[in-house]
């Protein structure tokens, strides 16, 4: 799908959702929760240190859009604690107001592979009103944006019969995962992993509570999630 129209897609799906978040929490306490910003222009949350950064995608048709970023490692295959590790990228758009409360609105991208970095500054207006009160959280899955992507470039076989394009299709994936092998065990970018990856980012930033907007695949990370950590 086209940015243009996947961005539209995007902002359609999450409206309803942000709606109903707003909703729930337009009679949230009176007092807000300063965020603890001990340096000029870094925002610290839990053990993160967050510092000034710019995401999106450049050249795609969109400004970037300022934000505070920061990286989480985390077990490629948590049955290995102590093998290979990825790095999570994490950034954090501020609330528009000096103190925000503790909750923080976590957009689950679609896909799989949306990178939520990448594509958040498309659907940015959508959260002009939870900003008002809150901070938005996006987090790159593994495997996508700034969290090892697994990327080998498009596939050339178009105009080619079905069976010919299928099979065309096998050998490009069978060449990619032999690429990607020196930094990548695919069996390891599940949706179970992306759950137990968000849980850890979660921790990181001192176990606040999440307010999920899931969009397309990211609903279903949503539900696996909110299943595997209800409160």
């Amino acid at each position: 799908m086209k940015p243009r129209l996947r961005s539209m897609a995007l902002l359609l799906l999450l409206a309803a959702a942000i709606s109903w978040t707003v909703a729930r929490h337009g009679g949230g306490s009176a007092s807000l929760t300063a965020v603890a910003a001990a340096e000029p222009d870094v925002l610290r949350l839990g053990s993160l240190r967050l510092e000034p950064c710019d995401i999106g995608r450049r050249g795609a048709g969109t400004p970037t859009l300022r934000a505070y970023c920061q990286s989480v490692a985390v077990p490629e295959n948590r049955a290995m604690p102590d093998g290979r590790r990825l790095w999570l990228k994490v950034a954090v758009v501020r609330a528009t107001v000096a103190g925000a409360e503790p909750d923080l609105v976590t957009f689950l991208d679609g896909g799989p592979g949306g990178a939520a970095t990448e594509d958040y500054p498309w659907i940015a207006a959508a959260f002009d009103a939870v900003r008002k009160r809150r901070n938005v959280l996006l987090v790159d899955q593994r495997g996508t944006g700034g969290s090892n992507a697994l990327e080998c470039g498009a596939s050339g076989s178009e105009g080619a019969s079905i069976s010919a394009s299928l099979e065309h299709e096998l050998q490009e994936l069978r060449a990619c995962v032999q690429r990607l092998a020196p930094r990548a065990a695919p069996q390891f970018y599940a949706t179970s992993d992306a759950v137990a990856d968000l849980e850890a980012v979660r921790r990181a930033l001192g176990s606040p509570q999440l307010d999920l907007v899931g969009v397309s695949y990211g609903t279903r990370l949503a539900q696996q999630y909110a299943r595997r950590h209800p409160a």
